[in-house]
């Protein structure tokens, strides 16, 4: 019989038997076990001790409480009959944040940003501080695409007049950034009796054009509403006729169109006229002109209270 005998030269036990005899090798001693003895070292104190030993060293490995994309986690694979794996923790976010995965019920910190797929540099970040103490808002979508940058009024001047000035200039304010404004008059005041107008630039205020504006006016008057048509002016009328002094109250939103060649606009607007009545105008003109800058002004006097705000509309 020769020294050497391999395993596959072995005869099978048909069918295997608890008390088949197994080779082994213990601290260099060839021996034997039987299957029985095998079974029942899986069954004893040394796999429990395992389990409490394994127990151990994961409990009582370091603790680190900012993990880094490349640090190892250890899992099951599902598709490879749960076999042992290691992935990285960049692994495991972008498998639960990959393409098409639902999250329901999921909190994140007003802190959370949202980075350009190809330009990291550009986030955007949210500002919750506004609401309520215990308090959720809803932020809801319409039933269609929708671009934010088109959505609304953008101020983009505003003016409070707490002190006489002979005009407010508006520098500036018309762009090519908006086809579309609307200019708020809230309670302006002036010290005469006298018309509230108004004049634009074409130079950044520099210079004011002193003519070439058109308009049309009705305004209500105790005996009924009265209009006019007005060419060539060298200005134009806002209040259409003359407001009380100090305490006119002047208020309404104008409508300023800013067309390729030329501006015009309209506005309806309510105030007491200098014969302490109630009225109610409407105005619309237009000047040829491309202007950049407004100038606001009585008649005479000064402008005493109120303030002035300009929206660019966006477009869309």
């Amino acid at each position: 019989m020769p020294d050497d005998i391999l395993l596959e030269d072995l005869p099978l036990t048909v069918p295997p038997s608890r008390y088949a005899w197994i080779p082994a090798s213990v601290n260099g001693v060839t021996t034997r076990f039987s299957v029985d003895q095998v079974l029942a070292l899986t069954q004893g104190s040394d796999v429990q001790d395992l389990d409490v030993e394994m127990a151990a060293k994961l409990t009582g490995a370091p603790a680190k409480t900012s993990l880094a994309d490349a640090d190892d986690l250890f899992g099951a694979d599902s598709a490879a009959g749960f076999g042992l794996i290691k992935y990285t923790l960049a692994n495991l976010v972008s498998s639960i944040f990959k393409t098409g995965r639902k999250i329901a019920n999921a909190y994140f910190l007003s802190s959370a940003r949202f980075w350009d797929a190809t330009d990291n540099t550009k986030g955007l970040a949210f500002d919750l501080t506004a609401i309520s103490t215990a308090a959720t808002r809803t932020l809801k979508m319409a039933n269609r695409d929708t671009d934010l940058g088109k959505l609304g009024w953008e101020l983009i001047s505003e003016t409070n007049i707490s002190s006489a000035v002979a005009a407010v200039d508006l520098v500036n304010v018309l762009s090519t950034t908006f086809d579309d404004y609307a200019i708020e008059f809230d309670n302006i005041a002036g010290s005469a009796a006298n018309i509230f107008m108004m004049r634009l630039s074409t130079d950044a205020g520099a210079s004011w054009i002193s003519t070439g504006y058109y308009y049309s006016s009705v305004v209500s008057q105790t005996a009924g509403a009265t209009g006019a048509q007005v060419t060539g002016a060298t200005q134009f009328s806002v209040s259409s006729t003359t407001m009380i002094a100090n305490t006119a109250g002047f208020c309404g939103t104008m409508k300023l169109r800013r067309a390729p060649t030329k501006r015009h606009f309209e506005i309806p607007a309510f105030f007491t006229a200098s014969g302490g009545e109630s009225v109610l105008s409407v105005i619309g003109g237009a000047i040829a002109q491309q202007a950049d800058s407004l100038r606001f002004f009585m008649g005479s006097g000064n402008i005493t209270a109120g303030t002035i705000r300009v929206y660019g509309i966006r477009k869309g």
